[in-house]
């Protein structure tokens, strides 16, 4: 149906959908819920073209039924299937329309109802009543809920409040309900008028559960790229989100609002490494960094807390491994003369001295035996980064800094 994706990024979406859940003994509800009110055949919505491979100017409802097609390929490929209901029944069934694995084909009705065309109000609150289930069955059930709209809510009657209540406080009370069946929200506006989506972003920081307001993919991956540079983004992760992806990999969230951590970086490796998602830089940091911490005994997440440690102690594993190994004589050579030179040096009793004459050599000297080998040994930068030398030497001087202020 949709021309967006093509068979085998379907597949790795379906693939990774459950892949890494928790709650993978759960009985899954997906569930779309489509906005065709009025207000849904304003042309600001944004349409990806596969032949120009640029976006187009199209209405709202033609945008939400671009992602609701890539949503039901993704879903027919699946045993869960999924269940839409358009925000306005018109003339056909007010239950939705089921489509799965073994019912993939888009009914008679089902076609009528999107040929149809925006009419109608906003009334979200009673398509979220219709998806609510028995309160004793919320240990039992886990909702992937997917919302194509472009604004505030309203009731029936295109009131937004009703005996003073206002719709947008009984939309976010029913979120809340449905929060607590461990569910994964997903709103994707169909707009560029913040005014129209303001509500689902001031809702986005109400609630704890996964909840996620996406604009269209371009957007998307356009602050991706401003936020999260190492990472390679593109439609297959984009529609990973609007399908249910956030449940199982939480750190999606974060990729167009914040700069990842680098503990989220390591686990967006573990799930995603094998596809080109991330840099060749920030993967061989992934490795150094591990690679130290292992040596360390110490859990990545303490990298950062223990950062002069680590910086010590994985320049005394590099000398130890890259170099001594190689040039154990002579390195032996050069320390036992400088040894030699320390003990001399040693009976000098005051503090300037003993910095100036023995310390500060000594630096001095590892600088200049690291520069010679690196002239010996092939790609040696690739084995000891020079940021990892600077810091090194920094947090060196700076401890003798502070121990000369203080013996001053």
């Amino acid at each position: 149906m949709s021309s967006v994706l093509n068979e085998s990024e379907i597949d790795f979406i379906v693939s990774k959908l459950g892949t890494n859940n928790t709650s993978f003994n759960k009985k899954i509800k997906n569930v779309i819920i489509i906005d065709n009110s009025g207000s849904m055949s304003t042309r600001d919505g944004n349409k990806y073209d596969p032949q120009t491979k640029k976006y187009i100017k199209v209405t709202r409802y033609e945008e939400a039924l671009e992602t609701l097609y890539i949503a039901l390929d993704i879903y027919r490929k699946t045993d869960e299937g999924c269940i839409i209901y358009f925000i306005n029944n018109h003339e056909w069934s007010d239950s939705g329309f089921y489509i799965n694995k073994e019912k993939p084909e888009i009914s008679e009705e089902f076609q009528k109802a999107i040929n149809y065309g925006p009419s109608g109000c906003t009334d979200i609150a009673t398509c979220l009543k219709k998806i609510l289930p028995n309160r004793g069955l919320s240990d039992t059930i886990k909702i992937n809920l997917l919302i194509l709209c472009d604004g505030n809510p309203t009731y029936k009657d295109g009131n937004k409040t009703i005996l003073g209540k206002h719709a947008n406080d009984e939309v976010v009370e029913l979120l809340k309900i449905i929060g607590n069946y461990d569910a994964n929200v997903v709103v994707r506006t169909v707009t560029d008028d913040e005014k129209d989506v303001e509500f689902w972003y001031n809702v986005d920081k109400e609630f704890t559960f996964p909840f996620e307001v996406l604009d269209d993919c371009q957007s998307y991956l356009n602050t991706l790229k401003i936020l999260n540079p190492q990472i390679n983004g593109d439609m297959k992760l984009y529609y990973l989100m609007c399908v249910g992806g956030l449940s199982s990999y939480p750190y999606l969230d974060k990729l167009n609002e914040t700069e990842l951590s680098f503990q989220d970086l390591i686990k967006f490796n573990d799930d995603f490494g094998k596809h080109d998602y991330l840099s060749h830089e920030i993967l061989k940091l992934i490795d150094q960094k591990l690679n130290i911490a292992t040596y360390l005994k110490i859990q990545i997440k303490d990298y950062d807390d223990n950062n002069s440690k680590v910086i010590l102690y994985g320049f005394y594993l590099f000398l130890k491994n890259n170099i001594y190994t190689k040039y154990s004589y002579r390195i032996n050579i050069i320390i036992g003369i400088m040894l030699v030179y320390f003990a001399y040096l040693m009976f000098k009793n005051f503090i300037w001295n003993l910095f100036l004459w023995t310390i500060l050599p000594f630096i001095m000297y590892t600088i200049v035996i690291i520069f010679i080998l690196n002239i010996f040994i092939k790609d040696f930068n690739k084995y000891l980064p020079l940021q990892l030398l600077s810091s090194m030497f920094f947090d060196l001087l700076t401890r003798i800094a502070k121990f000369i202020m203080k013996n001053d």
